[in-house]
């Protein structure tokens, strides 16, 4: 029996919570808010996990009868996080009249935001059970908008930071623990350690084993598909690539079949490709992707347009092979490498936000899922989990290691725009406003600070955003620039979710005149994207730091200093999990090389930007 229920209020991180736990060695369940009483009295401890919500929304998820017994009545050992952690104390405090919880204050220059993304410095001023070996100036990863300034009765603070007074709380008399900061992020210093004082508080033995997951995960495929066939798109990267050898595993050679779709690839794709079947078939989709993206500029629509490519791809070539092995079409199941960051981006919790829809989650796709068309073997696990199967299967090292590549590649690394015109944009007028109060935010540190006028996608308090960037000129200063990468989305968190330095031209001192350009995503964006890529990827494998950098790829972005040219986003990131990131901090003269290369050798590049945006607030990519 599982001893552990994480309860599911919506976070982006809930199944991170799962894996860490998995990590120590514990085995838990993800149960939703309103789960029957006598199924959760079955757990030894209960996680309240954050989430997208404000607990005055009239429809967000509250603490039902059935949680509020087992805690306070019970008195299972429980920790909250986030939204948990705001929804325990507010529940409390309203029985005594009164409000636990505020809304955040958006913050501008000279004041401070109540809300918190990124790294934040943890100040413990009592060292309870729960903090037990943390030292207090620890880095901890916020990602919050509303938060606890009343403490709710019977309760005492544990922790602040600079802009909370209770960023950790205790219920005296309860094994009962409020955390505002996400401790099951790779990013929070000391996280795992917390987690472990927790299930010490909660005395529970070890009972995870990857080895007879992966077995767990073999029997339910086998289960699923019985005597059918199985078509799976390989790209090549990560997941795809585990799931390949996967498959070979546990389904015979002849009801196996393997295609590559060329067309949002780079060329050298085909290499990884090749390491897995060389007899792979071969789809060139080159025409159909760029004939259906044309014209096409919100991300959103690109990435539903692209996921519907891939189902009439994968209908026709059904058709095909089921002609040539005179079977029906209903005998073929499309196998998928969606892992669990897909699944939840994608809305795929009940209280969860959409962040971006992922082509292997659109409408067409949940469709085939439901009829039992479409296997997902590790649609559960992140990308650390399906790495340790592939190594458990042995699967070629470079395989593993390789940077991850989400399937719509350059056709989302394009940033595109339908006009040579600032957008007609509300947001932009605010985000112009702003600009001066910025330029003197900065300006403190010594940097120029400009508003780059394109979005990009972000996460905020486990809410998707659409918003501008502000570049940065100055000096190559790591502490001060990662410092204002951090405190710009939190300070002008309306209208700003990312934060770039400008590394090329050497001579910009400033960004008042980069304007925007028409932009498609079409056969000349893509070689710029390629070109770009190719410079990035290969100077980190010359400096040896390839398999230091968790991922790395190049942007096009519709900027240009005369409508002409086009902009270079360099995106250099570090994470155990990919559902939070950091910038990875390029050395002085590998950025400064690579920016240089870029510029001489891809003639349409007049600047490029260097992103130092941690997620949150910003996504990993761009679109």
């Amino acid at each position: 029996m599982t001893n552990i229920a994480i309860v599911d209020y919506g976070s982006q991180y809930t199944h991170l919570i799962e894996c860490r736990l998995r990590e120590l060695g514990y085995n838990s369940d993800v149960v939703m808010p309103d789960e029957c009483f006598d199924k959760l009295l079955n757990y030894k401890a209960l996680i309240l996990s954050g989430g997208p919500r404000s607990v005055f929304e009239k429809d967000a998820p509250q603490l039902s009868q059935a949680l509020s017994t087992l805690i306070f009545e019970k008195e299972i050992p429980t920790l909250a996080i986030c939204y948990g952690m705001q929804l325990l104390c507010q529940h409390l405090a309203n029985k005594s009249g009164y409000d636990s919880v505020k809304k955040s204050d958006t913050g501008k220059a000279g004041g401070k935001s109540s809300s918190e993304y990124g790294k934040t410095v943890l100040k413990i001023s009592c060292q309870e059970k729960i903090l037990e070996g943390v030292p207090s100036g620890e880095v901890v990863w916020m990602s919050h908008g509303d938060y606890v300034y009343a403490l709710p009765p019977n309760s005492h603070s544990l922790a602040s930071t600079d802009n909370l007074r209770n960023a950790a709380v205790a219920l005296i008399n309860h094994s009962v623990y409020c955390l505002q900061f996400h401790p099951e992020v790779s990013q929070t210093k000391n996280g795992s350690k917390i987690i472990q004082n927790f299930i010490a508080i909660c005395q529970i033995s070890p009972d995870w084993d990857s080895r007879q997951h992966l077995q767990a995960i073999k029997e339910d495929t086998l289960k699923r598909v019985q005597n059918k066939h199985i078509i799976a798109f390989i790209s090549g990267g990560n997941d795809s690539s585990v799931l390949a050898e996967f498959l070979k595993s546990v389904i015979p050679a002849e009801r196996l079949h393997f295609f590559y779709v060329q067309g949002l690839d780079p060329a050298t794709s085909i290499q990884n490709i090749r390491l897995l079947d060389p007899g792979i078939t071969i789809v060139n989709a080159s025409r159909k992707f760029f004939t259906r993206l044309k014209k096409v500029y919100n991300p959103e629509e690109k990435r539903v347009i692209i996921g519907k490519i891939f189902v009439e791809i994968w209908e026709e070539e059904t058709r095909k092979l089921a002609r040539k092995l005179n079977i029906k079409e209903r005998n073929f199941i499309l196998a998928q490498g969606t892992i669990y960051p897909d699944v939840i981006e994608s809305g795929g919790s009940k209280h969860a936000d959409i962040i971006k829809s992922h082509h292997n989650r659109i409408r067409e796709i949940q469709e085939l899922i439901k009829v039992g068309a479409v296997i997902e073997p590790f649609s559960d696990l992140f990308k650390g989990d399906v790495r340790e199967i592939g190594r458990i299967l042995n699967l070629d090292r470079r395989l593993i290691s390789q940077h991850p590549q989400p399937g719509p590649r350059d056709a989302i690394r394009v940033i595109c725009s339908p006009a040579r015109a600032l957008p007609d944009d509300n947001l932009l007028d605010i985000a112009f406003s702003d600009e001066k109060d910025i330029q003197k935010f900065c300006g403190a540190l010594g940097y120029s600070a400009w508003l780059i006028p394109i979005k990009s996608k972000g996460i905020q308090g486990d809410q998707s955003t659409y918003k501008y960037t502000v570049g940065l000129v100055g000096k190559y200063r790591r502490e001060e620039l990662l410092t204002l990468a951090n405190a710009i989305p939190n300070q002008f968190n309306d209208t700003i979710n990312r934060v770039v330095y400008v590394s090329s031209p050497a001579d910009t001192t400033s960004l008042a005149f980069l304007g925007v350009r028409k932009c498609d995503f079409n056969p000349e964006t893509k070689k710029i994207a390629d070109h770009a890529n190719s410079i990035l990827v290969k100077s980190l494998h010359l400096a040896n730091i390839y398999n230091s950098v968790s991922q790395a790829f190049a942007v096009v972005a519709p900027v240009s200093f005369d409508s002409n040219g086009y902009g270079v986003v360099i995106r250099a990131i570090e994470t155990q999990d990919f559902m939070t990131a950091s910038c990875y901090w390029l050395p002085e003269r590998l950025l400064f090389s690579i920016s240089k290369e870029i510029m001489k050798s891809i003639p349409e590049i007049q600047i490029v930007l260097y992103d130092l945006t941690s997620k949150p607030p910003g996504t990993i990519e761009w679109e």
